[in-house]
C-alpha cells in the first residue's frame, strides 16, 4: 500500500470513529428580565441537526413559585395536528415541570419541506408570580429522526428574572435619563 492510500485509509478511519456532532436544543432568549405580573415567552429551537426531526419527548422545568405556565403553542415543524399529521401534547409532570411530546406521521420528504436549519418546536408562555430568578431547564430530552432513530442532542436552558417592582421603575427612569442626556 502506498503512502497516499495509507493516509487516506487512516483519515477515513478517524472520521468514522469520531462521534457525530450533536444537535443543540435551546431555549431563547437564554436569559431575560420581566416585570412582576407580566407574561413572558420562551421559544424552544433545535439547530445543528443533520436529519429531519420526526419526534420528541422532553421535559421543561421552571421554578413554580416564580412562574406559572400559561400556554404551550407548538410549531408546525412536525405537521398539523388538526389534520392528523402529528400528535402534539403538553402535559404537567409535577410542580414546575411540563412534558412536551410530539410525533409526526409525515414522510421524511414531507418533514424536510417543513423544517430548515433551525427548527422551532414550541413557544411556552409564562405568567410571573414573584420576584427572583427562575432557571428554565431541559433535563430530560429525547429526539428522533423520521425513522425513529435517536438524535444525539445537547441542550441549553435559560432563565427568567423578575426584579423588584421599584427596581424596574428605577432602571427605566435611569435609562430615560441617559437617553435624554444623549439627545441634549
Amino acid at each position: 500500500m502506498n503512502r497516499v492510500s495509507l493516509a487516506c485509509t487512516c483519515l477515513l478511519t478517524l472520521a468514522l470513529a469520531l462521534p457525530a456532532s450533536a444537535a443543540t436544543l435551546e431555549l431563547t432568549p437564554g436569559a431575560q428580565t420581566v416585570a412582576l405580573g407580566e407574561q413572558t415567552s420562551v421559544d424552544l429551537f433545535l439547530s445543528g441537526v443533520s436529519a429531519v426531526l420526526g419526534g420528541f419527548d422532553l421535559d421543561v422545568t421552571y421554578a413554580p413559585a416564580l412562574l406559572a405556565l400559561s400556554s404551550v403553542v407548538f410549531s408546525g415543524a412536525l405537521g398539523d395536528s388538526a389534520l392528523a399529521e402529528a400528535q402534539l401534547e403538553s402535559t404537567p409532570a409535577g410542580p414546575g415541570t411540563v412534558n412536551l411530546f410530539g410525533l409526526s406521521f409525515l414522510t421524511e420528504a414531507e418533514l424536510a419541506g417543513l423544517q430548515g436549519a433551525s427548527i422551532p418546536i414550541a413557544t411556552l408562555v409564562f405568567d410571573t408570580l414573584a420576584k427572583g430568578t427562575s432557571p428554565v431547564g431541559l433535563p430530560n430530552v429525547l429526539l428522533s429522526d423520521a425513522a425513529g432513530a435517536e438524535l444525539v442532542t445537547a441542550s441549553q436552558g435559560g432563565s427568567v428574572t423578575i426584579p423588584e417592582p421599584a427596581l424596574t421603575l428605577l432602571l427605566a427612569a435611569g435609562a430615560a435619563g441617559l437617553v435624554r442626556r444623549a439627545l441634549c
